[in-house]
Order: structure tokens, then sequence, then C-alpha cells
């Protein structure tokens, strides 16, 4: 192996671990939170998966960015943006619609669907992007200016690579 191989599958598997840390220490604040604020867990049949939580979040900040009120984002998009296959979407959005999240709206040709928030999705979506700020607001209060430059570098080479790879399987 390469030394370049070793530090690829070094950092490799500092990352996988990192993902998980993030993952089980923003669940156990979320959990502390809502002890403090005196809110029951989630039923289990009602809690969403990391996913369907993506989805949401997507629709939720294209209220923003669209200046629309609740905007109609064509579906092929959120399989782009959130880099999950169309098949799996389509179980994501089957399960969102029955639960009365979102609202699939068919404008023209039937093959093409167009997903839009049901009101109280709105709420959820609020509340799961509340608590994933709150979450990495706490995480980053422990760095300095010159951490917090690092990590917006890592971040960015991240995304510009993951960008490059994306357009290669794309192309």
């Amino acid at each position: 192996m390469t030394h370049i191989q070793d530090l690829q599958k070094n950092a490799s598997d500092r990352i996988y671990q990192l993902a998980i840390l993030i993952y089980t220490t923003r669940e156990k604040l979320i959990t502390q939170a809502m002890k403090e604020k005196g809110q029951q867990q989630q039923k289990e049949e009602d809690k969403l998966s990391e996913s369907q939580k993506r989805v949401l979040d997507i629709l939720y900040r294209r209220q923003f960015s669209s200046g629309e009120a609740n905007p109609k984002v064509p579906s092929n998009e959120i399989a782009k943006e959130t880099g999950i296959s169309a098949s799996h979407l389509s179980k994501i959005l089957k399960y969102l619609e029955e639960k009365r999240y979102i609202k699939k709206i068919r404008e023209g040709d039937e093959r093409y669907v167009k997903i839009q928030l049901d009101d109280e999705a709105i709420e959820k979506a609020k509340t799961y992007r509340f608590e994933l700020t709150t979450v990495m607001e706490k995480i980053l209060s422990n760095f300095d200016e010159d951490d917090l430059s690092t990590i917006n570098k890592a971040i960015n080479l991240f995304t510009e690579s993951l960008d490059k790879l994306n357009l290669q399987i794309q192309g």
C-alpha cells in the first residue's frame, strides 16, 4: 500500500467514526433537550428516517430560496440534491404522503411529479432544522476561530470532491 493509499484509508476510517459520533451526540442532545422541555419522545411509528428528514429539509429550505410560500419541487431535483436513488426516493415519498407530510402534484405529464410540503410538515421540518442547527452550534462552540476556518476549508474540499465525483457518475 502506498503512502497516499494509507492516508486515504486512515481518513476514510476517521470520517466514518466522526459521522457516527456526530449522529449519536446529536441524538443524545435532542433527547436531553426534550427532557428539559418536558416533551415526550416521539412514538416509534412517528419517527422519520434520516433520508425522510433530508427530503423534508430540502422542501423546507426551498421555501426560503425560491421566494414562494410553499414551492412545488420536482422529485428529480430532490433525488439529485439528496443523492437518493429514484426507486428509494419513490418509497420515501409514498411514506411521507401516507403520513400527510407532503402532497404529490402532477401537472401535465403524469410521469413527472412535483412535491409540496403539507402544512403540518412545515412545522415538523422547522423542528428538525432547529434540532440540527442547535446541535451543530453546540458542537462547533468548542472551536476557536482558527479551528473553524480549518473545518470550513475541509468541508469545502469535501464538497468540491463530491461534486466532481457526482459529475463523473452522471457523465
